[in-house]
């Protein structure tokens, strides 16, 4: 459903009752990012999924994006929603996002799980993003699938999923198909909002416990970011899925909502 929410309208799934999990896609991502944990989940739960700006039904809004920005999008669906505190689940880009609430709205988060995310770019990765965010601009969606296509290849050569060929087919076509349904400029600018996200966040002020997901053989957050993440946030868990590579959640279903079910503390039946 559409919602207006801070000046801005966006698309968000809504779905269950009770105490409620909102979910953060990536970049490029719909709310489909969780298909396999939506199509799971008690009822008795409240699953929102709010589409960020430009992805999905939601309409692009005209400007640069930020991490911050796209936290204050959140927290305004929220609000309007009635949504006052949250288990909020961040995957990629959306780990940021959900990193910037929990530091800047800690009485809004009650659980924290970061799935594939980072502290931050480097100083070298940045570059390399926002070289890519030019291309993007410069040459549209084909020069945007094309980055989906080789991080895809890598996964293949080095990082080879543990989730059946066809599952794995099947995951890139739906990938690429929302992410080609995007305007470049949107992709180009969450790649500059990616790259200009601060790394030096002070995440260690995160009081909300806290589960950070990683899969074994994601070719773009390597195991040991994922642990760094998890060890500047004081006591936070962190979990490797085996043979997933950057959508554990999409890899290894099975696998990934029982860790987050034990964490939640939520029979999956």
């Amino acid at each position: 459903m559409l919602i207006d929410a801070g000046g801005f309208r966006c698309n968000v799934v809504d779905e269950g009752s009770g105490d409620a999990v909102v979910w953060l896609h990536g970049l490029g991502g719909t709310w489909r990012d969780f298909a396999p944990q939506l199509d799971r989940w008690p009822d008795h739960v409240r699953c929102v999924v709010p589409e960020m700006r430009g992805h999905g039904r939601t309409p692009p809004v005209a400007g640069p994006l930020s991490t911050r920005e796209l936290a204050g999008d959140v927290r305004a669906v929220l609000q309007v929603l009635g949504i006052r505190r949250a288990t909020v689940v961040g995957l990629s880009l959306g780990g940021l996002v959900a990193q910037v609430l929990a530091v800047d709205s800690p009485g809004l988060v009650d659980r924290l799980v970061l799935v594939d995310t980072t502290r931050g770019a480097s100083r070298a990765a940045g570059i390399v993003v926002r070289l890519m965010a030019r291309r993007v601009r410069a040459r549209g969606m084909p020069a945007a699938l094309a980055i989906v296509d080789g991080v895809s290849g890598l996964a293949g050569r080095r990082h080879r999923s543990a989730a059946p060929g066809r599952a794995r087919a099947a995951g890139v076509a739906w990938q690429r198909r929302d992410l080609a349904g995007n305007d470049p400029d949107v992709i180009a600018d969450g790649l500059l909002a990616l790259a200009s996200h601060d790394p030096r966040l002070p995440i260690g002020r995160i009081a909300a416990p806290t589960l950070v997901v990683v899969g074994e053989r994601d070719p773009v957050v390597p195991t040991r970011a994922a642990a760094d993440l998890a060890a500047a946030i004081g006591g936070a868990r962190l979990v490797v899925v085996a043979g997933a590579g950057h959508l554990p959640n999409r890899d290894r279903p099975d696998v990934f909502d029982g860790h987050l079910a034990e964490f939640l503390g939520v029979d999956l039946g």
